[in-house]
């Protein structure tokens, strides 16, 4: 497995890469972030050193043994819900809105093109320096915002389907499979879970809930801001009016 051949070095804690206060050498303290990121990803893992828990590891949501907990998940729950005449399925309530003109095809589109558009900003960012660097930050917060604008709307008109059921299903599986209790010489699934089941994470006060869901998802987000597991199943699952067949 991933973690059982990686060379660790100096631990890396969360607030190792949080944002830093300006200084007069900014660009190099931003590499300096970015080579800290890096490093995380390389490991598999970001270290939560001083939780009410005790020190924490999260790891990657696109290692093997994380991503199948979670499409286990969705796949058995996608499977049962479609048995169940009561929920709907996207395609059903999309089929609904459309007849009526609340949500259509060019709504759907919109979401594409910004997600295009975000992509684009990333991939420029790559080169950027100075000025232009911090336009295209701007830009891309403005159309993270937009994404996320448009993609609660939707939600709040689909309410809850087979398909967004199932991906809360999913998510709940990678961060109980996700989190760790931090011990020596051992690494990813040889460590104790914090969580034994999706059930114990609920049953958690909700602040403690919220703790831990944002520092899997500022973790998750930092190794794949354009792809799989900031968008949910992917930026086309987001978008897609599929069946659930």
């Amino acid at each position: 497995m991933e973690d059982q051949v990686v060379t660790e070095t100096a631990p890396i804690t969360e607030e190792s890469v949080t944002e830093m206060r300006p200084t007069s050498d900014q660009e190099k303290t931003e590499q300096i972030q970015e080579d800290l990121k890096l490093r995380e990803i390389e490991l598999g893992y970001r270290l939560l050193s001083d939780t009410k828990w005790g020190a924490l590891r999260v790891y990657k949501d696109t290692a093997s043994w994380v991503k199948q907990a979670g499409d286990d998940a969705y796949y058995k729950t996608r499977m049962r819900l479609l048995r169940d005449k009561d929920y709907p399925t996207n395609k059903e309530i999309g089929d609904a809105l459309k007849e009526r003109g609340i949500w259509t095809d060019d709504s759907d589109k919109e979401i594409e093109e910004t997600i295009k558009k975000i992509e684009e900003i990333e991939k420029q960012q790559e080169k950027a320096k100075g000025n232009k660097a911090k336009d295209l930050l701007a830009s891309r917060q403005a159309a993270y915002t937009k994404f996320f604008e448009l993609i609660a709307q939707k939600e709040s008109l689909f309410g809850e389907t087979v398909e967004t059921r199932a991906e809360a299903e999913r998510r709940l599986a990678l961060i109980v499979t996700a989190v760790r209790k931090d011990e020596e010489d051992k690494r990813g699934p040889q460590l104790a879970k914090l969580f034994t089941s999706t059930e114990d994470f609920m049953e958690l006060p909700e602040a403690d809930q919220d703790f831990i869901r944002l520092e899997c998802n500022k973790f998750w987000t930092n190794i794949d801001l354009g792809g799989e597991s900031f968008f949910g199943a992917s930026p086309e699952g987001a978008t897609s009016s599929s069946d659930g067949q």
